[in-house]
């Protein structure tokens, strides 16, 4: 299990009351079920009913992780993730 860093911003920040905090996994799936453990008023801004991501921007080490292996990216240590929650409006 890698122990990385996870910062969070807007909405996200807002609810839990986390800036950063350090979380345990092997994958990002992994980390953010942590961070849902840490923070369960997150779960339904990060999964659906189906345990699905949703819409949000999800960085590794300033990665998208779309572009890399999706929730199954594997961690090391000293990586961090930054999840910003996607804003809407008109």
């Amino acid at each position: 299990m890698a122990k990385i860093k996870l910062k969070v911003y807007g909405l996200f920040r807002e609810k839990s009351g986390i800036e950063e905090v350090e979380l345990a996994g092997a994958n990002f799936l992994e980390i953010l079920e942590n961070l849902i453990k840490k923070a369960p008023m997150l779960k339904s801004d990060v999964f659906d009913e189906n345990i699905k991501l949703k819409e949000n921007v999800y960085l590794l080490n300033g990665r998208n992780i779309n572009l890399l292996e999706g929730i199954e990216t594997q961690v090391k240590d000293g990586d961090t993730i930054t999840v910003f929650p996607i804003i809407t409006g008109g």
